[in-house]
Order: C-alpha cells, then sequence, then structure tokens
C-alpha cells in the first residue's frame, strides 16, 4: 500500500458465517469504547464510504464518489494534503462548521487548479461546506473517491448496535506488535460479546493487516491459482527446452567423448550445456519481457478507470524484472540439468567404440521420452482447467435472465 510503514498498519472487522458476510464493520459504539481503551494503536481510524452530490457556483451538479472519514484517517496513513490542512477533531462534534477535502483530480477538472481554492464553499448533499485541504495528486482513499468530509458520531448513532458502518484501521505504535495487538483487541471484543451476547450471536472478531482486508482472499486466490497456471506452462516450456538440448547431447555424444578424452572435466562438460540453456532462457526471458510490458501498458489503458483502488496498476516494474531474469536463470537450470548431466556421464573408451552403433543415443532417448510424457501430461491438465474455465465464462454470458433486455436502457434519478 502507498503509505508510510504500511505493514503496521492493522484492520479490524467481524464476519459471520451462517449468513456469509464478510468485513463486517464497526460499530460507532464499539469504534467509540475501543478507541478509549486500547493502547496498542497510535489512534483507530474510521471511516464509511458512499457516493455524493456535489453543486455550488462552479460547475455542473454531479454525482461522485466520496468517504465520511474520521480526523485521525489521514494522519494514521501518514498522509497529508498538498494543500490546505486535515480535519480538526473539533469539525467531527455536531453542529460544527462543514469543511471538506477534495482530490487533486477534482480541484483539476472542477476548478481548473484554481489556487484561491481553499475557503471556497462546495454544497455537498444540500450541506454548503468550506474547502480546507486539496489532497496530493492521484491520492483518492480508500479506493475512487475524490471528497472527504468529517464523520462525527452523534450519541444517537452510538446506541445502535445494528449500524457496522465503520472500515476500521490503525497503526501500531512502536512498541507494540501485532500478535499484542490482535489479543488486546480480541479481549475487547470477547467482553462486548459476553455482556450483550444476543447482540453478537453468531459474530466472529477478525483482526489483521489492512493490506489483507483491502484487497481480501478472493483475490488473492486468483492471482495464486493464475501464478501456479502460469509455473505449469513454464514447466512445459522447460521440458521442451531440455528436451532439445537433450537431442543436441546425442547428436554430439562423440564429439562430448573426444573432448573428455582430451581431459575435459565433467564439470567443464556440464557448463557447456548449462551455459547453452542460459543463453536460450536470457533471450527467451527478454522476449517475454518485452511482450510484458506492451501487455501490460494495453491492460492498464483499458482497465485503468475500472481498477477498484487508486494505488492499483499495472506495470512492469524493476521487482518485476528481478524476478522475472532471476526465473529466467533458474528455468536454464531446470531445462539444462537433466542434458548436462546425461552428457558428462559418458563412459568414454565405450561411447568411442560403440557411438558408431548408436547405443548412446538410445540410453539418452529413455530421458527424452520422460520428459514428452511429462509436458503431455502438463499440457492435457492445462487445456482442461482452460476449457472447463472458458466454458463457465461463456455460461454466464448466456443465462436467461426471464427477459429481453435489447434496446431497453435504464437510469437513475438523485434529487437531491
Amino acid at each position: 500500500l502507498p503509505y508510510p510503514d504500511s505493514e503496521r498498519l492493522m484492520a479490524l472487522s467481524w464476519e459471520e458465517p451462517a449468513r456469509g458476510l464478510v468485513e463486517l464493520g464497526l460499530t460507532a459504539r464499539e469504534f467509540t469504547e475501543w478507541n478509549r481503551e486500547q493502547r496498542s494503536f497510535e489512534s483507530l481510524a474510521g471511516y464509511a464510504r458512499g457516493s455524493m452530490t456535489i453543486s455550488g457556483q462552479v460547475g455542473f451538479p454531479e454525482r461522485i464518489d466520496g468517504a465520511w472519514i474520521r480526523a485521525d484517517v489521514l494522519p494514521v496513513l501518514g498522509i497529508a494534503p498538498a494543500e490546505g490542512r486535515s480535519f480538526l477533531k473539533e469539525e467531527e462534534a455536531p453542529g460544527a462548521s462543514a469543511v471538506a477535502i477534495i482530490s487533486h483530480g477534482l480541484w483539476a477538472r472542477r476548478y481548473g487548479e484554481d489556487p484561491g481554492i481553499l475557503g471556497q464553499t462546495l454544497r455537498v448533499d444540500g450541506v454548503d461546506r468550506t474547502i480546507v485541504g486539496v489532497m496530493p495528486v492521484g491520492f483518492r482513499f480508500p479506493g475512487r473517491e475524490d471528497l472527504w468530509v468529517p464523520l462525527g458520531l452523534d450519541p444517537e448513532q452510538i446506541q445502535q448496535a445494528d449500524l457496522r458502518h465503520l472500515t476500521t484501521f490503525g497503526r501500531l505504535r512502536k512498541e507494540s506488535t501485532p500478535k499484542t495487538a490482535k489479543a488486546e483487541f480480541s479481549a475487547l471484543a470477547q467482553r462486548f460479546a459476553t455482556d450483550r451476547p444476543t447482540e453478537y450471536e453468531g459474530l466472529v472478531f477478525r483482526f489483521g493487516s489492512y493490506q489483507d482486508y483491502i484487497i481480501g482472499g478472493d483475490a488473492a486466490v486468483i492471482l495464486y491459482s493464475l501464478l501456479a497456471v502460469v509455473s505449469f506452462v513454464l514447466l512445459v516450456a522447460c521440458a521442451s527446452v531440455a528436451n532439445l538440448l537433450l537431442a543436441r547431447a546425442v547428436r554430439q555424444t562423440r564429439e562430448i567423448a573426444v573432448r573428455m578424452a582430451m581431459g575435459a572435466s565433467r564439470a567443464r562438460v556440464m557448463a557447456q550445456v548449462l551455459a547453452e540453456s542460459l543463453l536460450i532462457s536470457m533471450g527467451g526471458g527478454m522476449v517475454g519481457v518485452g511482450l510484458a510490458y506492451l501487455g501490460a501498458g494495453f491492460l492498464q489503458r483499458t482497465m485503468g478507470s475500472d481498477l477498484p483502488y487508486f494505488w492499483m496498476s499495472i506495470r512492469v516494474d524493476p521487482a518485476v524484472l528481478v524476478f522475472a531474469f532471476g526465473l529466467a536463470f533458474l528455468s536454464s537450470l531446470v531445462a539444462g540439468l537433466v542434458p548436462a548431466l546425461r552428457a558428462s556421464d559418458l563412459s568414454v573408451s565405450e561411447t568411442l567404440k560403440e557411438e558408431g552403433h548408436g547405443s548412446t543415443g538410445v540410453r539418452l532417448g529413455r530421458w527424452g521420452r520422460r520428459l514428452i510424457v511429462a509436458e503431455v501430461a502438463l499440457s492435457a491438465g492445462l487445456l482442461t482447467v482452460a476449457g472447463l474455465t472458458a466454458k463457465d465464462v461463456m455460461s454466464l454470458a448466456r443465462v436467461d435472465r426471464g427477459f429481453d433486455a435489447k434496446a431497453v436502457l435504464t437510469a437513475r434519478v438523485s434529487l437531491d
């Protein structure tokens, strides 16, 4: 996550497994009391997301994504407005002056980056609010929001036990660890559940990194599944290259035997075969990275506006390059090791006597047949998975909705 020491950001949430509900927020009462009693975090930060209607003297009325945030949110994230200031604690109180912070994108699009933006009035859901800050370029926390207003918790909200609308996170103190913080908040949650068993029946408390909370388990499963599929494709490619190198070693059997007879060591022969494998892998790696640049650029252009979080981007960065070429080096070992071992494991005298009869080639050929069997097995499995996935996607596209949606449009008009 694009925040200082983001690994120290932890999220608090509830789940209700019986109803299939996950990532339920905290109630105002939990947030208020836990923030007062906890000692693990510098502070608890909470927010709620939604859409807002903005209007005013500049621009047309429009509906945008926004968030109601506590004053601690930006300090806990470690991010300050590029222009102006963050919210003050007293601006959360009922009846306080109405203020707002806008994104750099909204400032540029609606106000043309007017340097006198601070202090101007923006009507938000019918309330005139004074703009007190503009966030840095690209910042749109927590997803793709363009506007932030203070989140006040009045006494009536604090008493509502069923309103779980606060996404809550905090930054660990320097002396705290995730383990000690989890123990503290689990105890607080248990106390609430014991005191109010009816309200908390079926609820399970969750504590973990804010990054895991944001990305979610489903996304991780999908990405790891894709990584597994790509890894199997790589193994098929390695098997293909290994077979080609093995065939090349068969053709070079006599040459290798002569070299070893003249004093070449087994390590020297293995190094030659591995060097060929390394050249092939690195060449393939460079071509692959080039294709990845093109593919990543295409996906970013086509999907950039649909990515759920402002900090998400599809790109090939230095870490990816290091990983790619590290993988290419590893692939060269996987593809070249068997041919190198077989090529160096020759009986020089027997090879020079029998090479003309092809006996060595037959012996090396067994490894080739094994590699072909492995290729076919992996390819068949991958094709089966790909076929079933394509079938599922096409089935979803052909779902009968029970009505004809052709030439039918829908729209919503907000009367705010």
